[in-house]
């Protein structure tokens, strides 16, 4: 439906040869709409403006003539299916939305912001207004962004006026309509001291009519209308627009999920790339890092064997760090089987207690201040190499944030759930926490982070293991208070 083409002379032509027709006067016929003789006598001499939608549809009604008729004399494109069933006899708006609604369906935009754009196109022809925008709330800047705005000489102002963002603390009337959900409309904006200078004198805006847009229950931004000419908008007009603001925000949502779905499978492309970088990487590494271990063997051997303690201690740092890439290496090929299904596990009764000791007795070289609180607990089937590299992780992860000398502590125990016995092992340390909104992120691969230089794979990899057994890893932490990670396992019949 464009308005570039409209003929407002056909139009008034139209609406004064079907008056005399019934034999009715400008006074008559404009008594039977509730408006003046002079909005009438305007419209016949094709100086009004364009009318609105639901304005033509009473104009209908009140001529005894179909408001597709009206609209197409007016030279609005009429096109889609059910076209030809709009009609009078059912009241304006109903006739009005089921046209326009049939413009809106129309719109393909995969974009919320080309959605948007259109929608504002369709609704200024509908509403025979100046400029329609489609303001979206926009969080960081906390302000009303106009993401739509209709293809108008007031609407192409704005934007190159820069008034198309009015921030929520200004409280204008447009941002009222969002906080409040209450809907605006004024005839006489220019005496109105809370809207805007820029609209009122750079747009020279004399109507408004604001109403909430809205997806389901929530909402999305604001829809509105603006007009030069004063008491543009009736309460019939009003009514249209709130319906029609509905199916607006309806297509706004159809194009924000196309929206977002695309962008998600871009994302996922771009992750797959990427993998496929790191695994091809870490197979090569790995090949380089053999034999340069190797290497590092021997030479530690004959360093051992001269007794060349300086060059010994160098030796040790170089093995140390070949090791950590390694177990690096180690990682990313973990996760590339893990994802692509090729990771197995070899299954074997395990007493988890015993296995705590184990680590702990490990570990304590590095922190002394180990505590071991474990419980006779049953065994679990599990892959106890497995199950080890986690427990590690957990207890390297506590070590890296715990201040020196303050315990961590390794617990297990017996929970009894309606899906029958879990071992549930416990790693607490004292350490800083981790703020609220980290902890939905601590578990996602890269995602490094309190204060450490790690890719972030140890939590990520041990997550994927404990849900290969069929476990769950959970993490409790508040800041200056301490973390605890839960592994809990099933006990199996």
């Amino acid at each position: 439906m464009a308005r570039d083409n409209v003929d407002l002379t056909a139009l008034g032509t139209f609406i004064r040869q079907h008056r005399s027709r019934l034999n009715l006067t400008q006074t008559q016929l404009a008594e039977s709409l509730g408006w003046t003789q002079e909005r009438i006598s305007v419209l016949e001499s094709g100086k009004y403006g364009v009318p609105s939608v639901p304005a033509l549809v009473r104009l209908a009604d009140a001529l005894d003539v179909s408001a597709l008729q009206m609209v197409e004399v007016l030279g609005y494109s009429i096109d889609g299916p059910g076209s030809g069933s709009t009609g009078n006899g059912s009241g304006a708006n109903s006739a009005a939305l089921q046209y326009t609604l049939q413009q809106l369906l129309g719109i393909q935009a995969i974009t919320l912001k080309d959605a948007l754009d259109e929608a504002s196109d369709q609704m200024a022809a509908a509403m025979g207004a100046d400029k329609i925008d489609a303001f979206v709330y926009d969080p960081p800047s906390n302000s009303l962004v106009a993401l739509g705005t209709s293809n108008t000489p007031m609407g192409r102002l704005q934007l190159q006026s820069g008034l198309n963002r009015i921030p929520l603390a200004n409280q204008e009337r447009t941002a009222q309509v969002y906080e409040t959900g209450k809907i605006f409309r004024t005839g006489d904006a220019q005496n109105d001291p809370q809207i805007s200078i820029g609209v009122k004198e750079t747009l020279g805006v004399q109507s408004i009519l604001a109403v909430p847009l809205r997806v389901d229950r929530s909402i999305l931004g604001v829809l509105v209308a603006e007009s030069a000419q004063r008491d543009r908008f009736s309460s019939d007009e009003e009514r249209f627009f709130v319906a029609a603001s509905h199916w607006v925000g309806m297509i706004a949502n159809r194009a924000r999920v196309a929206e977002v779905t695309r962008e998600a499978s871009a994302e996922q492309a771009r992750r797959d790339a990427a993998d496929e970088v790191i695994t091809t990487v870490a197979h090569e590494l790995g090949n380089l890092l053999t034999p340069l271990k190797g290497r590092l063997d021997i030479l530690q051997r004959r360093l051992l064997m001269e007794g060349n303690e300086r060059d010994l201690e160098h030796a040790e740092q170089a093995i140390r760090s070949v090791t950590s890439i390694q177990r690096l290496v180690s990682r990313l090929l973990d996760v590339a089987r893990l994802d692509h299904g090729l990771y197995a596990l070899t299954l074997q009764p395990v007493d988890m207690s015993h296995l705590v000791e184990d680590v702990a007795n490990e570990m304590r070289p590095i922190w002394e201040n180990l505590v071991v609180r474990a419980g006779d607990v049953p065994e679990v089937e599990a892959d106890r190499i497995r199950l080890h590299e986690v427990l590690v992780n957990l207890v390297t992860n506590a070590i890296q944030h715990s201040p020196r000398g303050t315990p961590i502590i390794l617990g297990t125990g017996l929970e009894r759930r309606d899906d029958g016995k879990w071992v549930v092992v416990n790693v607490t340390d004292e350490g800083p926490g981790i703020a609220p909104n980290q902890l939905p992120l601590l578990f996602q691969r890269f995602r490094g982070g309190g204060g450490t230089h790690s890719m972030g794979l140890g939590l990520y990899l041990s997550k994927r293991l404990v849900d290969e057994h069929g476990g769950t890893l959970t993490v409790q932490s508040a800041v200056e208070r301490g973390t605890t990670f839960w592994l809990s396992l099933p006990v199996r019949k």
